[in-house]
């Protein structure tokens, strides 16, 4: 899509893979690309607000926007493009495009249970801190971080384009986190701090008046890279 369309804009929910933004050919072929909030209501309007050319959900849900599509989730559409693809790419199987692709590893998904009326204060007290640190320049593992998404949750991206992301789920109570790296070694002690920080906010918040609701919180003194969440 991305060769046929030079520039394109491709909206992709928080939760979506990080090789949006390291593809070498996404980037050859100048697409760039806007992580907002899941949900078809909120990708369909992002993308009809940006003229993006697609949005993708990791759930599998595609928009394609003109000329592919007309903005909203279509299987039919996304199938014919699916082919039309694999058309173009001759002999190569699916498995082939697939083994092109930048090679990340993830963590499973950690879903600690959070009260409905604390996870949003924990939610805000990690996009906080992740705020402060970026302000401060603070390094995770080596790295500064690169970006923040913070539409939903708060997304964290490094230098290389190792990610994290911690969220609130809106049918249950609990939280959502996860992490992708570009090398394996980095995968232990991203999973265990990771647990360890939400963990943590989760018992601040329980023992915290209802007045702290507002935001009114502490940030963590341990900032320390080695306590870092990935």
């Amino acid at each position: 899509m991305s060769s046929k369309q030079h520039g394109a804009k491709f909206v992709v929910d928080v939760k979506s893979t990080g090789i949006f933004d390291i593809d070498p050919i996404l980037k050859q072929n100048g697409a760039t690309t806007d992580y907002w909030i899941t949900g078809h209501s909120y990708m369909k309007r992002r993308c009809k607000e940006i003229g993006a050319l697609c949005g993708f959900e990791k759930s599998g849900h595609y928009y394609l926007c003109d000329p592919l599509g007309r903005g909203y989730d279509d299987g039919i559409v996304a199938g014919i493009a699916i082919l039309e693809m694999l058309d173009r790419a001759g002999s190569k199987k699916m498995s082939d495009l697939v083994a092109t692709l930048p090679k990340t590893w993830g963590s499973p998904t950690m879903a600690p249970e959070c009260p409905d009326d604390k996870k949003y204060g924990v939610v805000d007290a990690m996009v906080k801190e992740y705020e402060a640190a970026q302000k401060n320049g603070e390094q995770i593992l080596g790295q500064k971080i690169k970006s923040l998404v913070t539409v939903n949750g708060v997304r964290v991206t490094l230098e290389d384009g190792t990610w994290g992301l911690v969220r609130r789920r809106r049918t249950s109570r609990r939280l959502s986190s996860w992490w992708r790296a570009r090398y394996p070694m980095r995968r232990c002690a991203r999973c265990s701090k990771t647990s360890m920080r939400v963990c943590a906010n989760i018992r601040k918040s329980e023992n915290t008046t209802r007045r702290s609701k507002g935001g009114s919180w502490r940030r963590s003194t341990n900032t320390k890279a080695s306590a870092s969440p990935f």
